[in-house]
Formats: structure tokens, sequence, C-alpha cells
């Protein structure tokens, strides 16, 4: 974030599955 806030939501690395079906590979997200 250029402007010296600090984001609300910040999540790094996210992974997520059903079962053996992996949906989420390491996702990265930034919400100011």
């Amino acid at each position: 974030m250029n402007d010296g806030q600090v984001p609300v939501i910040e999540i790094r690395d996210l992974h997520k599955s059903y079962g053996s079906l992996e949906v989420l590979k390491g996702v990265d997200m930034v919400a100011p």
C-alpha cells in the first residue's frame, strides 16, 4: 500500500480444498 495506510484485511498463502480437490493454492489478497 503506497499511502501508508494499514490494510483492513491481508491474506497470504491461502489454501482451500474439498476432499482431494484443491481449489485455492497459495492465494494472496490485500483489502484497503
